[in-house]
């Protein structure tokens, strides 16, 4: 019976320090192959100073730009007042182009003013997604262009910014920073070890039962 339990501890002893290199290799590639994934990089939400800003007009850009330091960014938000003098079914649409520096266009895209609207039914400070796909490096300083297409007259869509120095994002009219800044969040690609800790906490947990398996079977 008790060769029986020494050769049981044995096994489990085995199976421990087995599982252990398994563990300590996927833990390696973790670390040395990361995923890809993004992460928010920027952001300027505060809105004690909050303050109305340009409005993005038919036929008219509205520039930002934005300091990414060669980050490809993902996924921009933005915050705008939408008001509206009267009902209307089709309110327009938002057109928004990224550029480099050099004015190369990198990606555009455009949205539905509508969808601000409804974003801002939910009673509070609410963003609007500019999801972005950059395929080559954008340097380090990219500008964004903002231009409405089909915006009635009774409806108003500014930016919303405030005075905090330390934003990315400026708005520039006519080659001149503007005495603002837009509320923005801007996430970019990161790279990402999701299972690192996990896979860290299993070994740590691996390698405390290959010792003590091992000391139960020294001291049989």
């Amino acid at each position: 019976m008790g060769k029986a339990v020494v050769m049981g501890k044995n096994r489990i002893h085995q199976i421990c320090q087995a599982v252990s290199l398994v563990l300590l290799i996927l833990l390696v590639i973790s670390v040395l192959i990361p995923a890809k994934g993004t992460s928010v990089v920027d952001f300027n939400v505060d809105t004690d100073s909050l303050r109305q800003m340009s409005c993005v007009q038919n036929g008219q850009e509205l520039e930002l730009k934005y300091l990414a330091q060669d980050r490809r960014i993902t996924k921009f938000t933005l915050y705008f007042n939408v008001e509206q003098r009267e009902e209307a079914q089709d309110c327009g649409r938002i057109c928004y182009t990224w550029k480099s520096e050099t004015g190369e266009i990198l990606y555009e895209d455009s949205f539905p003013v509508s969808k601000i609207i409804r974003e801002k039914m939910v009673g509070m400070l609410t963003g609007t997604e500019l999801p972005a796909t950059f395929a080559d490096d954008p340097g380090q300083v990219v500008k964004l262009s903002l231009r409405g297409e089909g915006i009635p007259a009774s409806v108003k869509v500014c930016l919303l910014g405030n005075g905090n120095r330390e934003g990315g994002l400026v708005e520039v009219q006519y080659g001149v920073k503007y005495p603002g800044f837009p509320l923005f969040q801007a996430e970019a690609e990161a790279k990402e070890r999701p299972y690192t800790w996990d896979l860290l906490m299993l070994l740590a947990l691996a390698l405390l039962l290959t010792v003590l398996t091992k000391e139960e079977k020294c001291s049989r």
